[in-house]
């Protein structure tokens, strides 16, 4: 990620998020530092899971935030994410890879 947060979309029409094509993914902040990923708008994703490892190899945090940038949660190294959205609200379930 690089010191960039980054805004997930399912929308292939959105040119200024990184199109989601799959739900599992592997992150690493590679920044030295946390960063922020911002999921896709809650309505759209209505019943998808995604799977999100943090794949750091240093302490850095992946911050989840919602597509408009409220906290959802955080997975630290060597953690992983399942968030799921309920069409309103995503959460997250946190857990050791």
């Amino acid at each position: 990620m690089a010191n960039v947060a980054k805004t997930l979309t399912l929308d292939p029409a959105d040119t200024a998020g990184v199109l989601v094509t799959s739900n599992v993914l592997l992150v690493d902040p590679n920044s030295g530092a946390s960063e922020n990923l911002l999921m896709p708008k809650e309505a759209p994703a209505t019943g998808i899971v995604f799977y999100i490892a943090n794949t750091a190899g240093g302490a850095e945090d992946i911050n989840l935030q919602t597509d408009a940038g409220a906290g959802i949660g955080t997975i630290g190294q060597n953690e992983i994410g399942m968030v799921v959205s309920d069409g309103t609200n995503w959460h997250i379930f946190v857990g050791v890879a």
